[in-house]
């Protein structure tokens, strides 16, 4: 929209004439929705007495501006001419450089030509108030201002250097911005500018900005300020994002970071950058909150000392807030078709933290000064304190009163560009902002049908009750279950909230006959880069094609069969490869022979090895294929339907196992439960004494497994009759594990022959019992008393016998030690002649 422009003749009854654009309130609902503005034309005889006018229109939005043009033209045609405000013109000439920036900036809203030979004669004093005379020529956008800014832009200065790159900016000078933008990468750290060169400065993904974002987070805290500043001259996407990022984690308020957020703050507004100017004035809200400023050592960038400055002051906030407001009501009356895209993003940044206690009149968001100047600013419920810029309420009636009137700033801006609505609907965070958002969207009917299909999964997940209600009742109004959206439906199950996943899957699953014939449809359902909802998906899938026609599930198999192929991310595939190794089985299994199985099991991602292993398992004749010592190595698999197929496949080899079960003994030591329990089912079934003779039983025991071990002392014990008891005793004392050293001193107490030399052949082991540290203290009292019997039976036996507990009473072992005394006493009482430790110490 063009802004108010202003005309003036030296004679006539009307001297003086305003023509402005307006949004329309005739009609607040589908006529506002439409855009629609009205022109109005006054007429007076002085700048203050117009009183005569007309008003055309309304408009709609695409022919407001070529309206305002004719009425314009109409009026040149009388003999008027552009107003060059000569109020304002004559304070470029005034002593007070404050008067005279203030003359410039206004010059600069109002976007008018003719001025500008004035602000370029302002300008060729340089004077202090120069950077606002280039920012407003830079507004008005006429080239005749290119050379002083370009020569502003080379300045070290950082207020003059800024608002030379921005009205080149907006001057559409791409020359003098390439120059502005080379000086700029010499002042930035060599790893940053580094870090730019490598990256695609129009890509916002994170893989593309990630090496920058780490160099940046090992930046020195100082030097913070500076970067982001000059990230976000740079103007570019990534570049720009990156200094939001950087200007979100950082302290506005600190000394190393102010200067620099609050030129950023003045780029953001030069440029109507709605993000960045919202996230630095709710940034400015939220410290002033908690500070008070401090004062800290720094260089002046005007003569170059370094002195004591207050940063973030008391007086620095207020004047900082009061200028974000400022913004705002020049944007509506200049710039009034931005007013609310802007304002509905400031109020997307507020969140619940920013509530605080209530305290009497003053609410939980008294101190939000510039949500409260938005919603509450034509409000005679609440009133603003002009020096704590706190809001209360103006009574305790108006705090418990309902306003009966709209109340918000601006109420016809926003009603003109409704699309504002939906943006605090979506971003907002805070209660106050939604229930302002959903009242503008029943004011205008139809407005949620520009919902984009993200926005819809995100609305569902509000804790507000009325915002839920409103993407329901779009959500079902858009939804066709003959021709599902499926991009809309992966936007819902995508949604980290349960409840909008579950409304997601529900749809998916009554839509199932219109997509569950469509290959391409279920590879996009199943093929999501996000796993929150692939297991339901998976589930809705399988359950759909069951009912699916024979020819349809014959040509899904196919198209997920070709994507496992592909291969890719195993945690992205796992759907697709449990749907082709249960629902669809049978479809796959003739379209991928035996051999290519094997080859997915050699070289195949671990999806693949699974739907692999889960088919093979019932072709006995890839045994042929695979040969039983390479089955022997797949049954280590980390992935566990190979490991099944194994195991199956083993059942084909039971007459090659029952000659020669070595496959099973590796089996049976497996890490896996899986594995190790059926090798030691079929080795219970195959293994027998007389076939294998004992080495084969005393392998089991030897295992490091209990449950091996364990069948091992069921076949010793089953077949000990028909064994050779010394030999198995004199194997099985040799095992270094307790509970096989128990089993064996079981079988030795029961079963070792009598005589000197038998006893003589097991000292070794009885010497580990005896001595070990941590032995079994069940198993060491049952061999001290096995050699006390022994030791008494001669006199050989009760010298070895002696010899052994010996060594245990030298260890001087509380617990054993009368055990001991008393066994070596009676081996000396039955043969006086056996030496001991007790005997010398009895002499």
């Amino acid at each position: 929209m063009i802004p108010t422009r202003r005309f003036r003749r030296p004679t006539g009854d009307d001297r003086y004439a305003v023509v402005s654009v307006e949004p329309s309130s005739a009609q607040p609902g589908a006529g506002s929705l439409q855009g629609q503005w009205l022109i109005r034309v006054a007429r007076g005889i002085a700048p203050g007495s117009l009183s005569s006018g007309t008003v055309y229109g309304p408009y709609p939005t695409n022919l407001a501006d070529a309206r305002a043009e004719d009425v314009v033209r109409a009026l040149l045609g009388e003999g008027f001419t552009p107003s060059v405000h000569e109020e304002l013109i004559e304070a470029l000439s005034s002593s007070d450089p404050a008067r005279r920036a203030r003359a410039a900036i206004a010059l600069g809203w109002r976007r008018e030509r003719a001025v500008v030979p004035a602000l370029l004669a302002a300008a060729a004093t340089k004077g202090p108030e120069l950077p606002s005379i280039v920012e407003a020529l830079g507004r008005i956008g006429d080239p005749a201002a290119i050379p002083i800014t370009r020569e502003l832009a080379s300045k070290k200065l950082l207020s003059r250097r800024r608002a030379g790159v921005e009205a080149l900016r907006l001057l559409g000078d791409a020359e003098g911005l390439a120059e502005a933008r080379a000086a700029g990468q010499k002042r930035l750290p060599p790893s940053i500018a580094q870090a730019i060169g490598a990256l695609d400065e129009n890509d916002l993904r994170k893989s593309n900005v990630a090496p920058l974002l780490e160099v940046i987070d090992a930046l020195e805290k100082a030097r913070v300020g500076i970067v982001a500043d000059q990230l976000y001259e740079a103007g570019t996407p990534a570049l720009v994002a990156t200094a939001r990022r950087m200007l979100r984690a950082s302290d506005v308020s600190a000394p190393h970071v102010w200067r620099y957020a609050k030129s950023v703050l003045k780029r953001a507004m030069l440029r109507e950058d709605a993000a960045t100017f919202a996230l630095i004035a709710h940034a400015i809200e939220q410290r002033a909150r908690s500070t008070k400023g401090k004062s800290a050592s720094l260089k002046s960038g005007l003569d170059g000392e370094t002195r004591s400055t207050r940063v973030f002051g008391r007086k620095t906030q207020r004047w900082a807030m009061r200028a974000c407001w400022r913004y705002l009501r020049r944007i509506a009356k200049w710039r009034p078709e931005r007013y609310a895209e802007i304002a509905a993003e400031v109020l997307c940044a507020y969140r619940p933290e920013d509530r605080a206690p209530e305290q009497g009149l003053f609410g939980p968001l008294a101190h939000s000064y510039e949500l409260q100047r938005i919603l509450f600013a034509r409000s005679t419920r609440v009133v603003l304190d002009d020096r704590t810029l706190k809001t209360r309420f103006a009574s305790a009636a108006a705090k418990m009163a309902v306003a009966s009137v709209r109340e918000e700033a601006f109420p016809e801006l926003w009603d003109a560009r409704p699309d504002a609505y939906l943006r605090a609907l979506v971003g907002g965070r805070l209660r106050e902002v939604q229930d302002f958002a959903l009242a503008g969207v029943a004011r205008h009917p139809g407005l949620a049908q520009r919902l984009q299909n993200g926005d819809i999964a995100s609305l569902l997940a509000s804790e507000h009750e009325g915002v839920v209600a409103v993407a329901l009742a779009e959500l079902e109004r858009r939804f066709d279950a003959t021709k599902p959206d499926l991009a809309l439906l992966s936007r819902l199950l995508d949604s980290e909230s349960a409840s909008v996943r579950a409304r997601g899957a529900a749809l998916l699953d009554r839509s199932r006959l219109a997509w569950s014939g469509d290959p391409e449809g279920v590879l996009r359902l199943l093929d999501r880069e996000r796993p929150v909802a692939r297991a339901e998906i998976a589930s809705i899938v399988a359950s759909a094609l069951r009912d699916a026609a024979r020819d349809a599930r014959m040509a899904i198999a196919k198209r997920l069969v070709d994507r496992l192929r592909e291969g890719g991310d195993d945690d992205r595939l796992a759907s697709i490869a449990e749907l082709l190794a249960s629902a669809l089985r049978d479809e796959v299994a003739s379209v991928l022979s035996s051999t290519e199985l094997i080859a997915w099991i050699d070289r195949g991602g671990n999806a693949a090895k699974r739907v692999a292993g889960r088919l093979l398992a019932g072709r006995p004749e890839a045994l042929a294929l695979i040969g039983l010592p390479r089955l022997t190595a797949l049954a280590d698999s980390e992935v566990a339907t190979v490991r099944e197929a194994a195991v199956a496949l083993l059942d084909a080899a039971e007459g090659e196992l029952r000659a020669d079960p070595t496959p099973l003994y590796t089996l049976a030591e497996s890490r896996w439960d899986d594995v190790r329990r059926p090798a030691l089912a079929r080795l219970r079934a195959l293994i027998t004494v007389e076939q294998h003779g004992l080495d084969a039983v005393i392998a089991l025991c030897d295992s490091n497994h209990a449950e091996v071990q364990a069948l091992g002392r069921e076949l010793v014990l089953a077949s000990f009759d028909r064994l050779d008891a010394d030999a198995v005793l004199f194997r099985l004392i040799e095992h270094p594990q307790r509970a096989m050293r128990a089993f064996a001193m079981e079988l030795a107490t029961q079963h070792l022959r009598p005589g000197y030399v038998p006893l003589a052949r097991c000292e070794a082991f009885f010497r580990t019992v005896l001595l070990e540290v941590r032995a079994d203290a069940a198993t060491k009292r049952r061999a001290i008393d096995f050699l006390v019997t022994r030791g008494q039976l001669d006199a050989q036996q009760g010298a070895l016998a002696a010899s052994l507990l010996d060594r245990v009473l030298r260890t001087r072992t509380v617990r054993d030690f009368e055990r001991v005394i008393v066994g070596l006493a009676a081996i000396q009482t039955r043969f006086p002649e056996v030496r001991s430790a007790l005997s010398t110490e009895g002499a």
